[in-house]
C-alpha cells in the first residue's frame, strides 16, 4: 500500500490543499493532479497550487517519506481556494 493510500482522509484533504490551494475537488469538474518524484536526502516536498502538483523527494525509508510528507501538509498554513473565507465577510 502507498503512503497515500495509507493516509487519513483530513491529511488527504491538508494534501490536496497543499498541491491544488483547495481542500476538495469541484463537483463535475474533472481536475488532474502531477506528482513528481524528485532524488534528495534532505528536501520537504513542494506544492504547486498553480498546477496541481507536489515535488515529491523520494530517499530512505517510507516511514520516514512519510513523516516529512506529513510535516509538510501539517504546516504549510493558509492556502485557501475553497472561498469559504469570505462568507464571514457581508457583501453590504
Amino acid at each position: 500500500m502507498s503512503i497515500f493510500e495509507e493516509m487519513k482522509n483530513t491529511d488527504r484533504q491538508l494534501l490536496l490543499k497543499f498541491m491544488c490551494g483547495r481542500s476538495r475537488l469541484q463537483p463535475g469538474v474533472e481536475q488532474e493532479v502531477e506528482i513528481f518524484e524528485r532524488e534528495s536526502e534532505s528536501r520537504f516536498p513542494v506544492g504547486h497550487t498553480c498546477g496541481n502538483s507536489l515535488e515529491w523527494y523520494v530517499h530512505g525509508e517510507k516511514e520516514e517519506m512519510k513523516r516529512i510528507l506529513l510535516i509538510a501538509i501539517r504546516m504549510c498554513g493558509e492556502i485557501d481556494d475553497d472561498g469559504e473565507y469570505m462568507s464571514d465577510f457581508d457583501s453590504d
